[in-house]
């Protein structure tokens, strides 16, 4: 994928960044536990790139299958979903507060 370019499903541009393939690679050589940081949104499956919204957990095998076909992959965080939830909720409850203070004035 070129630099610049659109993603390919419109919403992967608010959670997923594109990533070098051969970085990923390298962290996958030097990673000691069983999990990785990222996941990622592209997978070849019969010779042909599948995407997923939720991601796919990956090995270096995945990767060098990917490398073959492109330079760049998306890539998002392994981050469990409530993590973000619960920083919106906790945002919203002391932010909200304080906007709706601003709004009425007092």
């Amino acid at each position: 994928m070129k630099e610049g370019e659109k993603p390919p499903k419109p919403l992967m541009v608010f959670y997923a960044t594109q990533k070098r393939l051969d970085d990923l690679i390298e962290e996958e050589r030097k990673r000691k536990s069983g999990y990785s940081r990222f996941k990622i949104l592209e997978k070849v499956s019969r010779d042909e790139i599948i995407l997923s919204y939720r991601g796919f957990d990956f090995d270096e095998k995945d990767l060098i299958e990917l490398r073959k076909r492109k330079e760049k992959v998306w890539v998002t965080y392994g981050v469990p979903f409530m993590v973000p939830l619960t920083a919106g909720l906790i945002f919203a409850i002391f932010l909200g507060d304080l906007v709706t203070i601003l709004i009425v004035g007092g």
